[in-house]
């Protein structure tokens, strides 16, 4: 489990965006009470490239899922650009996912009967002005070398090109805030862990 501090390399020291403040977050298996994260205060601030590292059952997933406001802790505040997400109900929740944050999953939850270019436009959806954004879709594709492949159902797509489809919907999220979790490192080979990072890192050169 995580405790105490989460550490990270500084790359600027600009107002905190995300922020812990003593927060734990239990589960109840049971008869057994897991404890995820005790008391941890880790924060992150704008223009950072933040890794939560550690081994499996260290509560890293617990973290991401508390910023992306997939979860509430048991105890304590998140604090994301300046408000308490864990006091938010249920609908401004939901609108914080759907505004503020990205998050891009190990395993990417593409739909499988849609093309790329579909996928795309499904996440847009759910965005302000969707309708101008849905036009964009292939443009969007086009940004991270996928143009070719709009018209292509995502098990005719490799491993990495799924990637893009994947987190390429999320750059107009990173326009207005500029936070995009992504839970899918874990388990992959180092060589595409390095790529994973060069896409997430690209994509915050385009935007």
């Amino acid at each position: 489990m995580l405790s105490g501090s989460i550490s990270s390399t500084k790359v600027s020291f600009m107002t905190n965006l995300i922020c812990f403040e003593n927060v734990t977050k239990t589960y109840q298996m049971g008869e057994v009470t897991v404890r995820a994260l005790r008391s941890v205060s880790p924060a992150v601030s704008e223009g950072e490239f933040v890794m939560i590292m550690g081994p499996s059952g260290s509560g890293k997933s617990t973290a991401l899922n508390l910023m992306g406001g997939l979860d509430r802790p048991t105890s304590g505040q998140v604090i994301v650009n300046g408000e308490t997400i864990s006091d938010f109900d249920n609908p401004q929740m939901t609108r914080y996912r759907r505004d503020t944050v990205g998050i891009v999953f190990q395993f990417f939850n593409l739909i499988p009967t849609l093309t790329a270019s579909e996928n795309v436009e499904l996440a847009l959806t759910l965005r302000p002005n969707h309708t101008a954004l849905r036009r964009r879709s292939r443009e969007l594709l086009d940004r991270v070398g996928l143009a070719e492949r709009a018209d292509h159902f995502p098990a005719q797509l490799s491993g990495g090109e799924q990637q893009r489809v994947a987190i390429e919907p999320h750059s107009y999220v990173l326009t207005a805030v500029g936070i995009l979790i992504t839970i899918l490192l874990a388990g992959l080979p180092a060589l595409n862990r390095i790529r994973q990072l060069d896409l997430v890192q690209a994509t915050k050169r385009l935007i």
